[in-house]
């Protein structure tokens, strides 16, 4: 959703100004290597997840790339996975991407966060660490991700905040934990932390053999807007809420439209992603075979990467609607979805309307109430 990046992911101004200036001179400001799709937890919706049939990228081999890739322009870097901490060289891959003098970040479900990497992190500090809360107990740990490591991720991300680690808690929420967002935000509001939140889950198309729009271990998108709409309601008011959705269309309108956009986020313009496996993606979940890096070479990859993202347009039924203006559809939900770039998601479509329903049925009469 497109709610003011600053109140949802507290993104400088700067950080924005660097991704303009990038777009202009099609450089790629920002990256995301996922080092492993391997992970100690099994969370249901994970897109990830999965047995390397292959060999990973060495350490040497990341930090190449990460060569190539600032020297192309590349300023933020962050690592990911699977959970990027059950690598045992990652201290290397880590120092050596921060050695280059890039701003590195790290998401991590915090299970895995040693003494050794704890010390690391204190000494030589992230841009951020990314910390996925998946619940309020250690029941909810384990029915949804089959790891009961609640108390060691808290007591983690507690013994960080100590040290002046700059955080943000990443919360999905699917039927498993819903009936613990109040406990999820009432810890990160404990810890003076924002949360990014979704529950709204990609059909994992990477680990079901391009299964589109299969994805059985999440809401049906009436559901998952009622419980966006209460993860909302934990960090704004009824007079934002009612404010976020100013001049968009009401619940039943027609959505038409002659052509389709092209894509306005980030991905393959100034942002790119670089899998397990070293093929270079616009988007993590585009089911494309990418450019691989170790064959062409960082440079060629990204132009590669820029030229496909030019070719890409969205579904035209979207570019006249208002809705768009709060809307997750983009490309990635699209090819996810429907298994192509320009067809409509309804899942997404209804979710969205479904959410600013919502809000309209709720805050509209209680505002109304409150002048009478």
């Amino acid at each position: 959703m497109k709610i003011d990046d600053r109140l949802l992911n507290g993104e400088p101004y700067w950080s924005a100004y660097m991704h303009s200036k990038g777009t202009q001179l099609g450089l790629p400001i920002a990256g995301t290597f996922e080092i492993t799709p391997r992970c100690n937890f099994n969370c249901k919706m994970c897109y990830i997840h999965q047995q390397a049939d292959k060999p990973e990228l060495s350490a040497d081999e990341w930090l190449d790339i990460g060569r190539q890739a600032a020297a192309c322009g590349m300023i933020f870097i962050l690592i990911t996975g699977g959970e990027p901490l059950i690598r045992p060289d990652f201290p290397k891959i880590y120092k050596g991407l921060k050695e280059l003098g890039l701003l590195v970040s790290v998401n991590t479900n915090g299970s895995l966060i040693t003494d050794e990497v704890f010390d690391m992190f204190v000494s030589d500090p992230p841009n951020r660490i990314n910390i996925s809360l998946y619940g309020g107990s250690d029941d909810t740990y384990m029915k949804l991700c089959g790891n009961a490591k609640y108390s060691v991720v808290t007591g983690n991300i507690r013994r960080l905040k100590e040290a002046g680690i700059s955080m943000r808690i990443n919360a999905s929420f699917t039927p498993e934990n819903a009936s613990d967002i109040k406990a999820v935000y009432d810890f990160a509001k404990e810890m003076n932390l924002p949360v990014q939140s979704s529950t709204y889950m990609y059909p994992p198309i990477r680990v079901n053999a391009g299964g589109f729009g299969v994805a059985p271990n999440r809401f049906g998108a009436e559901e998952a807007a009622k419980y966006m709409l209460t993860c909302r309601e934990q960090i704004m008011t009824p007079e934002q809420l009612l404010k976020s959705i100013e001049g968009i269309g009401g619940m039943h309108e027609e959505c038409t439209g002659s052509e389709g956009e092209p894509m306005h986020c980030r991905a393959g313009r100034t942002s790119f992603w670089a899998a397990w496996d070293g093929r270079l993606l616009p988007c993590a979940m585009f089911p494309i075979e990418g450019y691989d890096i170790r064959k062409l070479g960082f440079a060629e990859a990204w132009k590669c990467a820029r030229e496909f993202t030019k070719t890409v347009r969205l579904p035209s039924e979207c570019a006249a609607c208002s809705h768009n203006k709060d809307c997750c559809a983009c490309a990635s939900s699209c090819i996810a979805e429907t298994g192509s770039f320009d067809k409509k998601p309804e899942y997404v479509c209804t979710f969205t309307k479904t959410f600013h329903e919502l809000i309209r049925q709720k805050y509209s009469k209680e505002e109304t109430q409150n002048e009478d």
